[in-house]
């Protein structure tokens, strides 16, 4: 399996085709310009193209926080829906889908601490948008993994997210923290903990959350 990281419709945390290039050697320096000018449907249907000579899949993790809240993409408004899904289904393609969720409020923390473009996002814009999101993830149906459970039993939940996509089932995740080809903790510039432990960080005891946030938990599905 290959992984394109936080890959959206419109925006992508690291360009696609530079991804390819740079991470996976399946363009040259020359081709990456002309593959991230086309359209997304597109790219997915070269990338995928391009993976499956490898004989792997494409798996595409998408990058939904443009897709809801606002300033992250200049002149735009946020459209609001999962960009991603809606438009790889209206292609008709049978694809698959997760979603790994987090308690609210530790979220927002995390999106405060490590993300320049966020930190003085308000709680209230915060939770607007998180809601959101949310909401889209019921509507669509998509399966919930939470990162708590994937913490506390980490080999169980990556096998039961495999299943879950279709996928071979991994026996060991010991190398995990070895993995650099992705967007998100390994990479950012002020590495958390969990990017430098070789192993998967343990279940801590959730941070004590405003109310909005507590809300925001029970329409995730947490207990």
């Amino acid at each position: 399996m290959l992984i394109a990281c936080e890959v959206g419709v419109n925006e992508s945390a690291l360009p696609f085709g530079l991804q390819l290039q740079r991470w996976h050697q399946l363009l040259s320096p020359d081709e990456v310009a002309a593959f991230d000018a086309l359209p997304y449907l597109e790219q997915v249907k070269v990338a995928a193209a391009l993976v499956e000579k490898q004989g792997k899949l494409l798996c595409l993790r998408d990058w939904p926080v443009v897709n809801f809240l606002p300033g992250l993409r200049p002149g735009q408004q946020p459209s609001g829906i999962l960009e991603s899904w809606e438009y790889l289904h209206s292609a008709g393609w049978g694809v698959r889908g997760i979603a790994v969720i987090r308690r609210s409020y530790e979220v927002y923390l995390s999106m405060r601490k490590y993300l320049v473009q966020c930190s003085a996002l308000s709680e209230e814009d915060f939770c607007a948008c998180y809601e959101a999101y949310l909401k889209e993830i019921n509507r669509t149906g998509m399966p919930k993994f939470f990162l708590e459970s994937i913490r506390k039993e980490p080999l169980q939940s990556t096998q039961s997210m495999a299943r879950t996509l279709g996928l071979i089932e991994p026996t060991s995740i010991d190398e995990f923290h070895q993995y650099q080809s992705c967007t998100g903790n390994n990479t950012l510039g002020t590495k958390p903990e969990s990017a430098s432990l070789n192993r998967v960080k343990g279940v801590e005891k959730p941070v004590p959350a405003p109310p909005m946030f507590q809300e925001l938990d029970r329409l995730a599905s947490y207990e």
